[in-house]
C-alpha cells in the first residue's frame, strides 16, 4: 500500500484524491489543506487523516514527514500556480517523489532546476495534464502511427470554456487564475493552453519547435489573457492552430482536436471521450466507440470507458494508475513503462507557455521553443 500526502485544497484537489486512491493502492496520510486553520482541520478529517499529521504549513509537514520511519511514497501538490516552483522544490529536496498540477511553475528556469533536482534525487515525478489519461486519445494516436490517414500534415486542437466569465465579470477570488501575481506570466494560456500543448505532443509524437501567439485580455478589467490563437509547427514538419478561452460563454470543457492526412481525418472530443472518429478520402466513416475497442492503446488503462458522473476523473484515475505502478515497480529488476504525463512534459509545457507569451510581447510573431 502507497501513501501520499497533498499540499493544497481547492477543488481539484479532491479529483487528485480520487484518481491517486482508486484501486484501493494508495491512501492519503499526510497534508497541508488550507490557510485557514478550522477548514484545514476539516478537510483532513473528511479523508480520515490522523490529526498528527494535518499540517499549519508545507515546510513543516515535509521535515517532519521526511523523518517517519513510514515516510510518504509520493507528495501532490494542487496550490495556485505561482507556489509551484517552491513547494515542488523543497519536496525534492526532502526526496518525495512529487505529483504537481500543471502548469509545473510560471518559467523556464524555473521548470529547468525542477527537472536537475529531480534527477539528481532519482525521483518519479508528474505532471497532471488530466485529458491525457482519456483512453481513446490514445487510440487516435496509434491510428495516426499506424498510417490510417497516411502522412499528415496539419492538426487543429480547441480548448473552450465559459465558466470563468462570471468569476469575471463578479470579480470572482477564483480570477486569481488572470493576475499575474498568483498565475504567473500566463492566463488561459497557462490554465487552457498548456493541456492542448501536451495532447499535440502526446499525439504526435513531437515536439513544437516554435510558435506564433495573439493572446487577448477581454472579456472585463483583468491583467491576464482569457482566449487565444496559437499558430504552431512541430520539429518533424506538421504544422497547426491551437484555440482556447475561458470566457466563451456556453461552453463547458469543450475540447477538440482533428488531424488532417492525405488520406483521411482523425477527430476527438471530450463530450464523446470514449470515441474516436475516422473520415476517409472515398466518403467511409468510421466510429471507433466504447464498447467493442479491441485495442492496447485502450486495454492499458483501469478505466477505459466514460465516468458519466465526473468524466475528468477518468484522466486522474489513468494518470495515477500508471505513476503508482512506475513508483511499485521502481526497486524492480525488469523495468516497464507505466503511462503518465511526466515531470519532462510539464517542463515543454512551460516553454510553451513563455514563448506564446514572448510571441505576444513582440508583436505576434514567430518565437522559438528553448
Amino acid at each position: 500500500m502507497l501513501t501520499f500526502g497533498l499540499i493544497g485544497g481547492g477543488s481539484i484537489s479532491h479529483s487528485h484524491i480520487i484518481g491517486a486512491t482508486f484501486g484501493n493502492n494508495a491512501v492519503l496520510k499526510a497534508g497541508c489543506f488550507s490557510r485557514d486553520h478550522h477548514k484545514n482541520l476539516e478537510y483532513g478529517k473528511h479523508y480520515s487523516v490522523d490529526v498528527g499529521r494535518i499540517y499549519s504549513d508545507y515546510q513543516t509537514m515535509l521535515a517532519q514527514e521526511a523523518q517517519r520511519p513510514d515516510r510518504l511514497d509520493f507528495v501532490i501538490v494542487t496550490t495556485p500556480n505561482n507556489s509551484h516552483f517552491e513547494i515542488v522544490m523543497a519536496c525534492m529536496n526532502h526526496k518525495f517523489n512529487v505529483v504537481c498540477d500543471k502548469p509545473l511553475c510560471t518559467t523556464v528556469e524555473q521548470a529547468k532546476l525542477l527537472q536537475q533536482a529531480a534527477a539528481q534525487n532519482d525521483l518519479i515525478c508528474a505532471t497532471s495534464y488530466t485529458f491525457g489519461g482519456f483512453p481513446f486519445i490514445h487510440l487516435a494516436k496509434s491510428l495516426l502511427d499506424a498510417g490510417e490517414i497516411g502522412k499528415p500534415y496539419y492538426m487543429t486542437l480547441k480548448y473552450y470554456r465559459g465558466s470563468r466569465l462570471a468569476e469575471i465579470y463578479a470579480n470572482n477570488i477564483k480570477t486569481w487564475r488572470f493576475t499575474e501575481s498568483i498565475s504567473g506570466q500566463g492566463g488561459t494560456i497557462a490554465d487552457l493552453g498548456t493541456h492542448v500543448d501536451y495532447l499535440a505532443r502526446l499525439i504526435v509524437g513531437s515536439d513544437i519547435d516554435r510558435v506564433l501567439a495573439r493572446l487577448i485580455n477581454k472579456p472585463g478589467n483583468v491583467e491576464l489573457d482569457t482566449t487565444g490563437t496559437i499558430l504552431f509547427n512541430f520539429k518533424n514538419g506538421l504544422e497547426g492552430t491551437i484555440l482556447i478561452a475561458q470566457a466563451a460563454c456556453g461552453h463547458d470543457n469543450d475540447i477538440e482536436f482533428e488531424i488532417l492526412g492525405e488520406k483521411g481525418t482523425i477527430n476527438w472530443n471530450f463530450n464523446r471521450h470514449a470515441e474516436v472518429r475516422v473520415d476517409y478520402l472515398d466518403g467511409k466513416t468510421v466510429t471507433h466507440r466504447d464498447p467493442g475497442v479491441d485495442s492496447f492503446s485502450v486495454r492499458q488503462f483501469d478505466l477505459k470507458g466514460p465516468n458519466v458522473l465526473n468524466a475528468p476523473v477518468t484522466g486522474f484515475i489513468n494518470i495515477y494508475s500508471g505513476y503508482k505502478n512506475a513508483i511499485l515497480s521502481k526497486s524492480l529488476t525488469e523495468k516497464k513503462d507505466f503511462y503518465f504525463p511526466s515531470l519532462d512534459d510539464g517542463v515543454k509545457g512551460v516553454c510553451f507557455v513563455e514563448a506564446c507569451i514572448k510571441s505576444q510581447k513582440v508583436g505576434n510573431q514567430w518565437v522559438d521553443l528553448d
